[in-house]
């Protein structure tokens, strides 16, 4: 092998080997979960005085989080592996819970709000 052949070859090799050790190789890394995604989640009102809201809600890793800037609102909660779903929505220091399941880019369920005496159905589908 020439020098220059010998000489390109090894800044190839060190090259290569920095940039394999700059990955993270201890970092465990989380699998996506089939529900991931943002979902519009519709909160229909059956009991009490409560008005019917639609929210975005965002699932990243099974966890749940509020995704849209409108209204005043806080979420927080998880969707197990079978799609599963448990949930709390804040709003000015109260909260409401929700759970059911979702399925194949759609899920429903029930939610109370009992600082408000108010309870009803969701229905939710991926946005994205």
């Amino acid at each position: 092998m020439s020098s220059f052949r010998y000489a390109r070859f090894s800044v190839l090799t060190l090259i290569g080997l920095a940039l394999f050790a700059s990955l993270e190789v201890g970092a465990p890394v989380q699998a996506r979960t089939p529900y991931d995604g943002l979902w519009s989640v519709s909160l229909k009102v059956s009991q009490g005085s409560c008005v019917d809201r639609e929210i975005e809600l965002f699932i990243r890793n099974g966890e749940i989080s509020h995704a849209g800037d409108r209204g005043f609102f806080t979420a927080e909660g998880r969707v197990g592996e079978r799609g599963r779903v448990e949930v709390s929505i804040g709003a000015l220091g109260m909260w409401a819970s929700a759970d059911g399941q979702l399925s194949d880019g759609q899920g429903s369920g029930v939610w109370q709000f009992p600082e408000r005496g108010c309870s009803g159905q969701w229905v939710a589908r991926r946005s994205s």
